[in-house]
């Protein structure tokens, strides 16, 4: 493990989690190993196999945390519905913020703004002013304030510009040579 360990302070995931799949196979029952070495494949990029690691750290519980992570697993190696499975056991077993705000993001990759925002939503209900769901939120706000603005300039004309004169904000609407404009 110690060898292990300087591998993965040198920068080397490979070599962390080739050492630490050494000292797994050596004494397969020992959890906090394989905990370290199912991270040290994900680290490594090696996500395919990360999975079956988790898979049998949860055979001996069904652990929230450990879910949340196999989920993120599952989703950057493109299994949305078993991440989607993963992070509602982990909420039903024991409701966290991180359970809630993987799920938005989940949910908010897929474009599933709804869903999103109510699984943010309820990671704000647990613990007030959550960075990670407000960030999430804020995501969404963004993606929802550049889709205005490229529907409003496609197919209005609108340039997504503003200006301000003490309290009035001008906004431009472009027709080819001609500009007008006018102040709310």
């Amino acid at each position: 493990r110690e060898a292990a360990g300087a591998h993965a302070t040198a920068g080397d995931s490979i070599g962390n989690a080739k050492l630490l799949g050494r000292g797994v196979s050596i004494a397969p029952d020992n959890l906090p190993l394989r905990l370290s070495y199912a991270e040290a494949l994900a680290w490594s990029g090696d996500r395919a196999s990360a999975i079956p690691q988790y898979d049998t750290l949860l055979m001996n519980g069904r652990d929230p945390d450990l879910l949340i992570d196999r989920a993120r697993l599952y989703a950057l190696t493109g299994s949305g519905s078993l991440a989607e499975r993963d992070l509602r056991e982990s909420a039903a077993l024991r409701p966290s913020p991180a359970a809630y705000v993987a799920l938005g993001d989940l949910y908010r990759w897929r474009g599933d703004r709804r869903d999103a925002r109510e699984a943010y939503a309820h990671a704000n209900a647990m613990q007030t002013g959550d960075a990670a769901a407000q960030a999430g939120l804020d995501q969404i706000a963004a993606a929802e304030r550049r889709e205005w603005t490229a529907l409003l300039s496609r197919d209005v004309g609108w340039i997504g510009s503003s200006s301000y004169i003490g309290d009035n904000a001008g906004f431009n609407l472009y027709t080819g040579g001609l500009s007008g404009g006018f102040a709310v």
